[in-house]
């Protein structure tokens, strides 16, 4: 069945042209359904003048179409790195929260407030050639940070830098490498984890050849003469991608190569509830996504990432929640995690400063109008109350992450949380549930810790007690899918490592210490493991 024009921004042009059991080779006749008409269509037919419609490229990026002027804005800076998106033709706009994943949507619209985190890429481009992997637990903008790579490296867009990144950091301080690179980007949650090995393959076939259909559509100009037909296999993914970047490497190009959610295929088999007498089979079937994600996909970009006949990829960046496929004789081993280096460790997240000045420009403003800084008559006192009562009340639930091991750095505040609270409260709402985490599957996890072992509920009750805990060996950089199902509440570091990664404990102040980080998950720990409930109520 063919989709229906126009598409809206949460379908990815990949999942667009998996509709089909196959991937057709290309052709210059106007084939309905054809892939590559199916691209030409979402590229330039569908309307730009809807806020809620976007044109998606092969990246799955939105972009306002590759010969499309995108909307005359600047960038006004609000302090501490918070940028308002302005039209430059004026008038009032209704302030909005940067709620979406999509770069260039957010910097793109007038009346958006969004934090400029553009000062990483320099700081990553000091080794201009990369590989690596960035931690993080869900919904905390590491897919927002991956588009805005792929946007600043991508050579079709080059010519459109000044309208995209002007204002922010990076363009005052662009690197060598800006527009530079042919841009692959693959989303591993787009691959449903349904069925046996032989259903994963399928699916990791359909995705692999529509994403390489688009990025072969999308730089053909670059990549020289050659066959799609040569190049796509629809019965391999594999050989697809191998295919593709041989031809990348003749073309002489280099290219930028993000993989977000790496970890996704096999995180949706591992934590959900299931009982004692179906883990053999959870223990298998994840034993067997994890190695085949290794061997036709992590394996190949490995080569990729080196010398040899499709050594084309200079930079590759992974973002995920778990150090998964890295242990044992692992492709991933050879990339390096700097999920917990001080030096990265705002590129997801919202510092306190940062909280209060969206705060107030959300709050504090109907709308932002070019002749005044302050629209229609507010009682300041109230205001003022309400901006200073939702500041304290977001301190409290959503700051407290940590990610470095010293514990030194500014503590972050999740970013999809203090969006929710903050449209809730402007819309006039009440946050009735400021427990809401969002902790891979919080409450199934927790109840894996059973009342006896070397890590019980015992460590939690202190854990809840006593503030922290202490991390001997500290925080676990890798480990396999298989050690997480057989060591979960039973090897003390194993169980403190995950739970530190999913987001549910954090760095202390004292070296060498864990804690819980704010007290949303106190009440998911609480709340999640009964024993432990039992025994603070009494």
């Amino acid at each position: 069945m063919v989709p229906k024009w126009p598409l809206r921004v949460n379908q990815t042009a990949a999942s667009v042209l998996c509709y089909s059991k196959e991937v057709l080779p290309f052709s210059s006749k106007k084939t309905p359904g054809h892939p590559v008409r199916l691209a030409r269509r979402f590229r330039h037919d569908t309307p730009s003048s809807s806020p809620k419609t976007a044109l998606l490229d092969n990246d799955g990026l939105r972009t306002s179409g590759m010969n499309e002027p995108l909307p005359q804005v600047f960038r006004e800076s609000l302090g501490s790195d918070v940028f308002r998106t302005r039209s430059i033709v004026g008038g009032p706009v209704t302030p909005q929260l940067a709620t979406t994943q999509w770069f260039t949507s957010y910097v793109s619209w007038p009346g958006t407030l969004f934090v400029d985190k553009t000062r990483y890429i320099e700081l990553l481009d000091q080794s201009g050639v990369y590989s690596n992997m960035f931690l993080r637990p869900r919904r905390f903008g590491k897919s927002t940070f991956l588009n805005m790579l792929c946007v600043y490296y991508d050579i079709a867009m080059a010519a459109k830098f000044n309208d995209i990144f002007g204002g922010l950091y990076i363009s005052k301080n662009p690197t060598e490498f800006c527009g530079r690179h042919l841009v692959l980007k693959l989303d591993l949650s787009s691959i449903k984890i349904i069925g046996d090995i032989n259903h994963l393959n399928s699916c990791f076939n359909r995705y692999m050849n529509a994403t390489l259909a688009m990025f072969l559509n999308k730089y053909r100009s670059n990549l020289g003469e050659f066959k799609p037909e040569d190049i796509l296999c629809p019965e391999d993914g594999s050989s697809s991608l191998r295919q593709t970047l041989m031809l990348v490497k003749k073309s002489e190009h280099t290219m930028f190569v993000g993989i977000d959610e790496y970890d996704a295929p096999a995180n949706n088999v591992v934590f959900v509830g299931s009982s004692p007498d179906t883990n053999l089979i959870r223990i298998a079937k994840v034993n067997a996504i994890e190695n085949f994600f290794k061997m036709s996909l992590f394996s190949i970009l490995k080569e990729a990432a080196g010398d040899g006949p499709i050594g084309c990829v200079s930079k590759y960046f992974l973002t995920g929640v778990l150090p998964a496929f890295r242990s044992g004789m692992s492709p991933l081993t050879a990339t390096n995690s700097i999920s917990e280096s001080p030096k990265y460790h705002g590129i997801c997240g919202f510092t306190e400063k940062q909280v209060e000045t969206i705060t107030r420009a959300y709050l504090g403003q109907g709308s932002v109008d070019s002749n005044s800084k302050n629209s229609g008559s507010q009682d300041q006192s109230s205001l003022e109350q309400v901006i200073s009562g939702a500041c304290w009340a977001m301190k409290r639930y959503y700051n407290g992450y940590s990610f470095t091991a010293l514990g030194n750095e500014e503590r972050l505040y999740n970013p999809l949380l203090v969006h929710y609270y903050l449209s809730t409260i402007k819309e006039g709402g009440v946050v009735a549930n400021p427990e809401e985490s969002p902790a891979i599957h919080t409450v199934n996890l927790l109840k894996l810790i059973a009342d006896t072992g070397r890590f019980s509920s015992n460590d939690i009750v202190e854990l809840l007690m006593a503030g922290s805990l202490p991390a001997t060996g500290g925080v676990q950089k890798e480990f396999g899918f298989i050690d997480v199902m057989q060591q979960m509440g039973k090897n003390r570091n194993a169980t403190l490592s995950l739970l530190f990664h999913l987001g549910i404990l954090t760095h202390a102040d004292k070296a060498g210490q864990l804690r819980i980080p704010n007290e949303v998950m106190k009440m998911n720990v609480c709340w999640s493991t009964e024993p432990v409930d039992i025994r603070l109520r009494s």
